[in-house]
């Protein structure tokens, strides 16, 4: 199970690092399309570019970092961008008459579930004690500062 959440994690960051923010920076027109989005003109565009490519790329290079090197805050990081992402369309639909597109939203939120799951897993693993004996058993050294009569001598 271990083994198999890795690999999704990977591959979800891996996907929203090459295929939306790459698609974002070579071909924007086509990142544009696979959001069903207008590809804007002027300054619009400038922000539609390069707002949407720093979200992908941020989000899916933290993603990839975070199962790379494995760092739990990392994949933390990725999938509270994109569970904001999947809370701020349904909140596009209800309050300002957008419509929802709701198979992105499944999509976003069982990434969250897998990026989150992944990052659990990790820091449980980070934070289980060893139970090996430490190697330095002598008492601590006297600090500078403590009170007379009250440090451990040696």
């Amino acid at each position: 199970m271990d083994k198999a959440l890795n690999v999704l994690a990977a591959l979800a960051g891996a996907y929203f690092l090459i295929f939306m923010g790459g698609s974002w920076v070579f071909t924007p027109e086509i990142g544009a399309q696979n959001l069903q989005m207008i590809y804007m003109e002027g300054a619009a565009r400038n922000s539609q570019i390069g707002d949407l490519g720093a979200l992908f790329l941020c989000m899916g290079g933290f993603a990839c970092y975070g199962v790379w090197k494995k760092r739990p805050d990392f994949l933390y990081a990725s999938a509270f961008l994109i569970g904001i992402t999947a809370v701020m369309r349904v909140l596009a639909g209800l309050v300002h008459d957008a419509p929802t597109i709701w198979p992105f939203v499944v999509i976003e939120i069982i990434t969250v579930a897998i990026w989150a799951s992944h990052a659990r897993k990790k820091s449980a693993v980070l934070n289980e004690w060893s139970e090996w004996q430490d190697l330095n058993l002598r008492p601590p050294r006297p600090e500078r500062g403590a009170l007379p009569g009250c440090a451990t001598l040696r």
